[in-house]
């Protein structure tokens, strides 16, 4: 019986879980393009400044899956190269968005390159391990602004310290898409933390019918 009565609840969330994993993330935008792929340098010494990134020849490697990360554990720093390229005059702010919570420690620069040489146009922090930084945003990852960008070709670097798999996605957004991507997560996350009240209650109302322990164990689940 009590299976029985479980099942149409569970039918539900399973289908609400279904329907929001089928909204997509995809986001396409015609005037800034990002390179597919991205390169990778492990600094195994932990010594490697941007400094060192911009001036010598280092052994970068070649990562063709776009859209995310997949590094596994690293002890050592990990620096990852972006290439952007703006194609008409960005208004708008540009969003970057490490998709983890589970960074120590996070560097991001913007470089512009120029025929006069590399410019280095920002410099950020994020991570959870960093002491006294902003986050004017309180977002839940580490996101990056790129200011108003003019047209032009520009590098990104993000040096990564992390005790977690390095494995999560990256996207670069519009203003318009950023904010519409999390309404859909704040969204998803009122469905799902909804739906788990709704199951503890249910079985605390069971329970009382029918002063089944099992149910007491499930609700405080």
């Amino acid at each position: 019986m009590r299976n029985s009565l479980l099942r149409p609840v569970r039918y539900l969330l399973g289908g609400c879980l279904v329907a929001i994993a089928l909204l997509g993330w995809a986001v396409t935008d015609p005037d800034f393009r990002v390179e597919p792929g991205y390169h990778y340098l492990v600094d195994e010494a932990g010594e490697i400044t941007l400094r060192d990134i911009l001036s010598t020849e280092l052994p970068w490697q070649r990562e063709t899956l776009t859209g995310s990360v997949q590094q596994n554990y690293l002890a050592e720093p990990l620096w990852l190269q972006y290439k952007l390229t703006v194609r008409a005059r960005q208004s708008a702010k540009l969003y970057m968005e490490l998709a983890t919570p589970f960074l120590n420690y996070v560097d991001f620069f913007l470089i512009q390159s120029t025929p006069q040489g590399k410019n280095l146009l920002a410099h950020s922090v994020g991570g959870d391990h960093q002491l006294y930084i902003e986050n004017p945003m309180q977002h839940r990852f580490p996101v990056f602004v790129l200011e108003s960008l003019p047209v032009g070709d520009y590098e990104i670097y993000v040096r990564l310290q992390s005790d977690s798999v390095l494995i999560f996605p990256v996207s670069f957004l519009t203003s318009e898409s950023f904010f519409s991507n999390e309404f859909k997560a704040q969204a998803f996350y009122g469905l799902f933390f909804g739906m788990m009240a709704v199951l503890a209650f249910y079985n605390g109302y069971v329970w009382y019918f029918l002063r089944d322990r099992t149910n007491l164990y499930n609700m405080a689940f």
